[in-house]
């Protein structure tokens, strides 16, 4: 049975070699992070940080045409229990209006996303209630892009999409007739980035 003072003297022992390896372990770092760390090795090259073009066929890769971009937002509005959409920074040439449809006069890439809120909603609704934005060519097929629910907390619904779209018109629709839409600019809006297609 060790004596007393054997007992705290393997204490203060114990306590030193904690210290000491608690004081190396400080210059370490120290050292590391101040001069070891930001230091360059020699035999190493710089990385090239760009990013690299997408490779799109057949095509060599130094001959990727990309198509130029533009970005439309439009405001809704209310008109007879539908939606207008108001472009909020017109470009000629891309859309028009056609009654509460927007028409697509070019063909091309679009990335679409679409935020409506209603204006009051509640738990209580019987049915869901069912936003969708749909696509109609010339010749009067159609079908639909993107299609979301409304949250019940939130009272809105928001979804984004990058598609393929020719010429025809682009229409939202929400299955309530017992609901108003909140047309501020901030709660309800189309946003639309097109880029060319070659």
């Amino acid at each position: 049975m060790p004596q007393p003072a054997q007992r705290s003297l393997v204490q203060v022992l114990l306590l030193l070699w904690i210290t000491v390896l608690s004081i190396i372990q400080i210059v370490f770092f120290t050292y590391f992070f101040t001069f070891g760390h930001h230091d360059k090795p020699q035999n190493c090259s710089a990385v090239d940080t760009r990013i690299p073009m997408p490779h799109m066929g057949n095509e060599p890769l130094n001959q990727v045409k990309l198509g130029k971009g533009k970005m439309l937002t439009f405001k809704a509005e209310k008109e007879n229990r539908t939606l207008k959409w108001v472009p909020l920074n017109p470009v000629t040439g891309l859309f028009s209006e056609k009654g509460d449809a927007l028409t697509i006069d070019n063909d091309g890439y679009f990335f679409i996303n679409l935020q409506l809120k209603l204006e009051t909603c509640n738990d209580t609704s019987p049915q869901d209630i069912k936003v969708s934005l749909k696509w109609t060519n010339d010749s009067q097929e159609s079908r639909e892009i993107m299609q979301g629910w409304i949250n019940r907390n939130t009272c809105s619904t928001s979804f984004a999409k990058v598609v393929e779209l020719t010429s025809g018109t682009l229409e939202v629709t929400f299955n309530s007739s017992a609901h108003n839409v909140d047309t501020t600019e901030s709660s309800t809006h189309l946003d639309v980035i097109f880029m060319t297609s070659y």
